[in-house]
């Protein structure tokens, strides 16, 4: 069995239309589902200084870095002995 490395002009086509039509319905989507109109009190809530810091507080405490560090420290009492 041999593979194709070519595409023909037909397969771009096809390509091209089955992307078309994944972007058609996915607007669809969107329309359908997406708010009808703003809703003030959440975009209030969610650029409010109070909220972005209390959001960013939060994400600190889960950094997911904060496992590696003790682990770092380690190696570099390691590295700085030898």
């Amino acid at each position: 069995m041999q593979l194709r490395s070519e595409l023909t002009l037909f397969d771009v086509t096809n390509l091209v239309v089955r992307g078309l039509i994944l972007l058609l319905i996915g607007i669809a989507i969107y329309v359908k589902y997406s708010p009808k109109r703003e809703i003030t009190e959440l975009k209030e809530a969610l650029l409010s200084r109070d909220m972005i810091l209390r959001r960013a507080y939060r994400q600190e405490e889960r950094f997911l870095a904060h496992l590696l560090m003790p682990v770092n420290r380690a190696y570099r009492r390691v590295k700085k002995k030898e």
